[in-house]
């Protein structure tokens, strides 16, 4: 077994030097992150450039017991074509095309039974109903209905739901999206055409729609184009990725490691998150929720300053504010600190131990603009 993996990996390596597209197998965890075979939900077969470091070519994608879910075709990295979704049943369940990365065209929706579902026409980011149907397959394209669709935009917000009514194959009124029943915001339709978008909680108009056509789309084709790959992914693992894997995973400079007796010590290796200190907060930052209460009655803002605690497993354990101008701030600071994902472990004596370091995040005075 062991020669048969040194025979594949020396393979991938006699490729890898001659710059060309290769077949590679790809496995993913439950989140669509890159990972080792042995924590793997899903796997890809694909054509991988090795020159440009991309997908090129057809691919197909797996449950991890072998049956396939998707099976579409990249053009220098670019999705083109025919793409196809299957339940795990093994019936068909959305297809449709891209051009140059873009779901157009007629794309069909079918029930797990086989039936056709629904079919949207996708036109300049625009969205039509052109059928509708039971799950008995009679056609009720006249009828009032009310759409809901359920999709998934990353890997922290899994359960989003778009909902409005449909008239004779019309939009009409506020098509709203939510996350675990609460409401995001609106786009507003008048016969078809979007008249206004909104973001609840900002209480600001935003310039372009809500709803978009991607989020018909299955997150998990968006997800793989990421190469989002796992902390304990090696470049054994996978060779021809190996430009992914250097400089992502950055040391915290200023981290400490803390000991059982809860004293300090240097550590040997300090927690490492992806692009380092300037990582952390940039998924700190997005993440932070801008509401009405932080439009209408923070009256200080400036510098934050937040101290975290990272188990010897890598987990967040615990958030603290160190010094806020607001208390607004701080309840908002606090909410997005959850955000923040896995590190790699700091090492002491060859043991991974909890630690922590401390950083700051700029709050501005935010500008309103008023529907």
């Amino acid at each position: 077994m062991k020669q048969t993996l040194l025979s594949f990996l020396s393979i991938f390596i006699m490729n890898l030097a001659s710059g060309e597209t290769i077949k590679v197998k790809i496995f993913y965890d439950k989140e669509w992150k890159i990972c080792k075979e042995s924590t793997a939900s899903y796997y890809r077969i694909c054509n991988w450039n090795t020159d440009k470091n991309y997908f090129d070519g057809e691919f197909h994608d797996y449950l991890i017991n072998g049956k396939k879910i998707v099976e579409g075709n990249y053009v220098n990295n670019i999705k083109s074509g025919l793409f196809i979704f299957y339940y795990e049943s093994g019936i068909e369940w959305i297809k449709g095309e891209f051009k140059n990365d873009i779901p157009i065209g007629i794309w069909t929706w079918k029930y797990p039974n086989g039936n056709t579902h629904f079919t949207l026409k996708f036109e300049n980011n625009n969205f039509y109903f052109i059928k509708y149907y039971d799950e008995n397959g009679n056609d009720i394209s006249s009828s009032k209905i009310n759409f809901s669709y359920s999709f998934q935009n990353d890997y922290q917000n899994p359960n989003m739901l778009i909902n409005g009514f449909i008239i004779n194959k019309i939009k009409e009124g506020k098509w709203f999206i939510y996350n675990s029943k609460e409401k995001i915001g609106f786009d507003l339709y008048k016969n078809d055409s979007l008249i206004k978008s909104k973001i609840n909680k900002s209480y600001i108009k935003i310039n372009e729609k809500l709803i978009n056509n991607t989020l018909f789309i299955p997150y998990s084709l968006y997800a793989c184009d990421k190469i989002i790959i796992k902390s304990d992914v090696s470049i054994e693992d996978y060779p021809f990725l190996s430009v992914f894997m250097k400089n992502v995973w950055r040391p915290i400079e200023s981290a400490m490691g803390i000991l059982e007796d809860t004293s300090s010590v240097v550590p040997d290796n300090k927690p490492m998150y992806i692009d380092g200190i300037e990582g952390v907060n940039k998924t700190i930052s997005q993440n932070l929720i801008v509401n009405k209460k932080y439009v209408t009655e923070c009256k200080n803002f400036g510098w934050l300053y937040y101290e975290i605690i990272i188990d010897e497993n890598g987990n967040v354990i615990d958030q603290n504010i160190l010094k806020s101008p607001d208390s607004v701030i701080t309840e908002i600071a606090l909410k997005s600190l959850k955000s923040l994902n896995t590190f790699k472990p700091a090492y002491f004596q060859g043991k991974p131990i909890k630690s922590k370091f401390s950083s700051r995040i700029l709050f501005r005075e935010p500008r309103i603009v008023k529907p």
